[in-house]
């Protein structure tokens, strides 16, 4: 278990790294509102999942960098994975990034406790953790199948303990470009 009070206070006062000035977000204020009271849930312990959508040029990405600035502004830590449109994407790239987010942002010692024994799972996502952490073990060696729900376990296993100490938004940007690894975890 973590330990309460000083691991949510080094979790949450995370680089508060103050939002650019933007242009105005014409057009999108019912959409903000709705995500404004989305993210008054995050503080009440309350998770979700908020999807964004429309045609390219819409103004999705700007709308999101708004939302993310209203959680930041909330104090909740917000990390991005990108999907991109390539082949021969390495799978879980978001996670991936998401992860090296976390680790740039999050004091070291407060990550490897949110990690906890999960750390060797996740590691097949990131692998660079063995590098930032030498005490990870090695990975289990399952049947594919039960390896990955084994994985995807300890990710969500991961999630809940990180959560626990702060509200956490993750914003999977271009998600239609996923592979199938990442969309199913």
């Amino acid at each position: 278990e973590i330990s309460g009070a000083a691991a949510a206070a080094t979790f949450s006062q995370v680089d508060d790294i103050s939002a650019p000035t933007r242009t105005p977000l014409i057009g999108r204020e019912k959409e903000l509102g709705e995500a404004r009271e989305f993210l008054s849930r995050l503080n009440k312990g309350m998770g979700g999942l908020l999807l964004i959508g429309g045609e390219p040029g819409v103004g999705k990405t700007r709308l999101s960098t708004a939302i993310m600035d209203e959680a930041r502004a909330q104090r909740a830590l917000c990390v991005t994975g990108h999907c991109y449109e390539m082949e021969g994407m390495p799978p879980f790239t978001p996670f991936a990034e998401i992860l090296d987010s976390v680790a740039r942002l999050v004091p070291l010692r407060t990550f490897r406790e949110v990690l906890g024994d999960a750390a060797s799972e996740i590691a097949r996502i990131q692998p660079s953790l063995r590098q930032t952490f030498s005490d990870i073990p090695p990975a289990l060696e399952l049947a594919p199948d039960q390896q990955r729900r084994y994985l995807f376990n300890k990710y969500r296993e991961y999630v809940e303990r990180s959560c626990r100490i702060a509200p956490i938004v993750v914003l999977l940007d271009d998600l239609h470009w996923a592979d199938d690894a990442s969309l199913s975890l």
